[in-house]
């Protein structure tokens, strides 16, 4: 929420970067910790870069979609969570044992050597963020570049209706204030069950009895899905509309969420949280 509003005045792109940089150093030092509290401490600080990137790269991708498309480009932003999960899985499964965790995590730490370097040659500014701070010319010139429109049409559904406040007061306003809090608690359940899952989906399996390599393996069905379906479902979203596609996807969710908890046979359980990756992660889309 913080980083989000830094970015509406020093530019979105300044905030990615910082965030690319916060969140691999962050990484890179918890691997250095020596005590569950100095572990906990710096997970919470790595996590305000994640989060840096989490907010302004759906605004960021929200400006430079072409009309009609803007829930799959949207998709494919996010769904680089849960592929990043995907691969966290995988690096588990292959190199907990012969890096340890503390490996794993100066692995987490490397896209500050290619990742940075990549965006600060190639990602661009906003073009209207630029527009509004005056830099007509090279708002200018990155519309033309880019294809994206500096001004678009804004429907209102009441005459008379834009608002006259901006930020955090426009948000909470009268006008757009109960679509507000409904949108917000649904990223939040979405979130709780996104990161929840992939949080304690390994440890909850090992108390069904199967060992660390099925936990995992849980982990990157749960993501596989994640990044199959938010794809897909966003095409469709963008087709016919995004209300019945989360709806529908978030009510599968739910009814496989439950089935988990029976002893079904393997392969039925592993296709129960696919289905679930699906559902959880379209909400966040």
């Amino acid at each position: 929420m913080i980083c989000g509003s830094i970015g509406d005045y020093v530019g979105r792109r300044r905030i990615i970067l910082v965030g690319i940089a916060w969140f691999s150093i962050g990484m890179f030092v918890t691997a250095l910790s020596t005590s569950i509290f100095a572990f906990g401490a710096l997970r919470l600080i790595t996590g305000i870069g994640l989060g840096a990137i989490l907010a302004t790269a759906g605004a960021t991708i929200a400006e430079f979609a072409p009309a009609g498309r803007r829930n799959f480009y949207n998709a494919i932003v996010y769904s680089g969570i849960p592929a990043g999960g995907v691969l966290a899985a995988l690096l588990g499964m292959i190199l907990l044992e012969p890096l340890g965790w503390r490996g794993l995590f100066m692995i987490g730490a490397t896209p500050i050597l290619f990742l940075l370097p990549i965006a600060f040659f190639k990602l661009p500014e906003s073009p209207r963020w630029l527009l509004s701070r005056g830099r007509r010319e090279e708002a200018e010139a990155l519309s033309l570049k880019t294809g994206t429109p500096l001004l678009e049409e804004v429907v209102v559904q009441k005459a008379g209706a834009t608002p006259a406040k901006t930020g955090f007061a426009a948000v909470f306003s009268s006008q757009f204030r109960l679509g507000a809090i409904l949108l917000g608690f649904m990223s939040f359940s979405g979130l709780l069950l996104t990161y929840g899952l992939n949080t304690w989906l390994p440890k909850i399996m090992e108390g069904y009895g199967y060992g660390t390599t099925y936990s995992l393996a849980f982990l990157l069905v749960l993501n596989s899905g994640a990044v199959i379906g938010g794809v897909v479902a966003s095409k469709l979203a963008d087709r016919r509309g995004p209300q019945f596609i989360v709806a529908t996807t978030f009510v599968i969710a739910a009814i496989t969420l439950v089935l988990m908890t029976f002893q079904f046979p393997l392969p039925v359980l592993f296709m129960f949280i696919g289905v679930a990756g699906v559902g959880t992660w379209v909400l966040r889309c």
